[in-house]
Parts: structure tokens; C-alpha cells; sequence
């Protein structure tokens, strides 16, 4: 393809059945998975990109002289083609984002402590002083987790309420939905064995009501990297958790928070 490829800021090759994507030095390139054959190019923003059905998503990061005069944009660009859906310039401060995600029809740009929700037509729908781990859609509102809060926030911003999350020392985490509507946030630490708080609370209200732990694995090591996820299983809830020195999978009851079984290797 000529020109360098990729970067320090993934991904830079995305894929569906048709076409693959790849990120090069003046923008992204479509190949035919079929034949390898150049289906578009489309120069811009090509950094952090997801890939979310009809749309290709990317952003520009880092800094340079065009950057400062120009500012930082995400683009989405149509998979079909590479044409433009829609292009958003970001606030100043975000100018280094971390890996883009999406939920319930929302895209999440954002870097450390700051963030962007856009929907699917490139139209911004809440700027953010915090970083968001995890988020669900209710009606028009957003039920965000974030930086040592839960919070529902309206169409406007403005929050109908907020809780402290369950870990307060903890980076990352998400939200799960239950099938009678309530939702359980998750927290858990990157770098440390910190096990996963966990908090069921009603979105009406943000009424909790049970908090658990699920313990570390006891690893007495600094240099620790550790990612957790909380699944609906059937009728409980699954704590997965993978780490750089071990692994636990747990078993709770959604209605109560009781710790049903537990798994672990280290």
C-alpha cells in the first residue's frame, strides 16, 4: 500500500464481511476482503476507529501544527463508500482520546477526565468534565457511570440524580440492565488485584439496593493488570475477572447481591 501504517493509537485495522479497513498516513483505506482490490480512500481522521454497522469512526489525536490551527475532529464516514455522515470538532481539551465505544446509540469520545457523547447524526448530545466507564439509554435520558459517581442526566444535561459508585478507587467498570429495569453498575481497578464492587440501584431514583465485593485473588504484586466484565447468565449475574497473575469467575443472585459460586486460578 505504500506509506506507513497503524500508529500508537488503535485500532488501525477494522473488518466486516465485505470490506477491511486500515488506517495509513493520510487517512483510511477500504479493501475488498474478496479480492484485496482498493474499494475507497478517504483521507481525514484516522485514529481510535470503531466500526459500528453503516458507520466507520475515527478521530484525530496528539498535536501539530495543523491540529492547533485546525483543531480536533471525529469523523464518520459511510462504510459503502468512504463518504462523510457526519463531522463533529471537538472541544480543545479533548485533544488525545482514548479508544472510541459506543451504547445504545451513542459514541463516546473521550481521554482522562474529559468526555463527548455523539449520536449517530454526528449531533452532540452531552459534554462531560469526567470520563464515563460505562452508560445505558432510557428514553431520551443517559444513565452514566463515571469517575466516582452513577448519575441519570436529561436530554439537557442536567442531572435528575446521582450516587457515588461503588468503588472509589477504581477505573473502569460498565452497567448492566436486568429484565425488571433495574441496573447494576460494576467497578474495578486496571493496574491493582482489586476484585469488583458491584451496586444494583433503581434508574428512577438511583435508590440502591444491594452492594457486594467479589474478592481479589490476594496477588501481592504491583505490576498487575486485571479487566472484569458482568454478564447476565441466565438468572444470575457472572463476574468475570482476568488478570496478569490469575483469573476468578463468580456467581451472584441479581435480586439479593448473595454470592453464589466461585471459580479461580492464579
Amino acid at each position: 500500500m505504500g506509506g506507513e501504517l497503524g500508529g500508537v493509537r488503535p485500532p488501525h485495522i477494522l473488518a466486516d464481511s465485505e470490506r477491511v479497513y486500515v488506517a495509513g498516513d493520510d487517512g483510511v483505506t477500504a479493501l475488498s476482503t474478496q479480492t484485496g482490490d482498493v474499494v475507497w480512500h478517504s483521507r481525514g481522521p484516522k485514529e481510535r476507529m470503531l466500526l459500528s454497522a453503516e458507520l466507520l469512526i475515527a478521530t484525530e489525536c496528539g498535536s501539530s501544527k495543523a491540529l492547533e490551527a485546525n483543531g480536533h475532529w471525529v469523523t464518520a464516514r459511510a462504510v459503502a463508500d468512504g463518504g462523510e455522515v457526519f463531522k463533529l470538532r471537538l472541544p480543545a481539551e479533548l485533544n488525545d482520546p482514548l479508544p472510541i465505544w459506543e451504547f445504545g446509540g451513542l459514541f463516546v469520545v473521550e481521554d482522562e477526565g474529559r468526555a463527548v457523547l455523539i449520536g449517530r447524526d454526528g449531533r452532540l448530545r452531552h459534554q462531560l468534565d469526567n470520563t464515563v466507564l460505562g452508560g445505558v439509554r432510557l428514553g431520551d435520558d443517559v444513565v452514566l457511570l463515571m469517575g466516582g459517581k452513577v448519575a441519570r442526566l436529561a436530554p439537557s444535561g442536567t442531572p435528575r440524580w446521582s450516587i457515588p459508585s461503588s468503588g472509589v478507587d477504581t477505573d473502569d467498570g460498565g452497567i448492566v440492565s436486568l429484565p425488571d429495569g433495574d441496573l447494576v453498575e460494576y467497578d474495578f481497578g486496571v493496574v491493582s488485584d482489586s476484585g469488583v464492587r458491584l451496586k444494583r440501584f433503581d434508574p428512577s431514583d438511583g435508590a440502591t439496593r444491594w452492594e457486594t465485593f467479589c474478592r481479589p485473588l490476594g496477588v501481592a504484586h504491583k505490576s498487575y493488570l486485571h479487566f472484569a466484565t458482568v454478564v447476565l447468565d441466565a438468572d444470575q449475574l457472572k463476574v468475570i475477572s482476568r488478570g496478569s497473575y490469575g483469573s476468578f469467575v463468580e456467581w451472584l443472585d441479581p435480586s439479593t447481591g448473595r454470592h453464589i459460586r466461585r471459580t479461580q486460578s492464579k
